[in-house]
């Protein structure tokens, strides 16, 4: 596909302001993605250390409930 040609087939998407926006969107999209992940892992690791410790005293007879 000639430069013209792909102009013409992706339009306005093909600006170079576009394309640049578009570029910072995904390197944020990425970044912060990345930080919420790692967020999430923390939480998910916490919560399932704090069920099994409340399992084992369960276990043990030693629970809250």
């Amino acid at each position: 596909m000639t430069g013209s040609a792909a102009v013409l087939f992706a339009g306005p998407i093909s600006s170079p302001l576009t394309l640049v926006v578009a570029a910072i969107l995904v390197v944020l999209v990425l970044v912060f993605g990345r930080g919420l992940l790692a967020l999430t892992w923390r939480v998910v690791l916490n919560a399932l250390a704090i069920v099994l410790a409340i399992w084992v005293l369960a276990a043990l007879g030693i629970g809250p409930f």
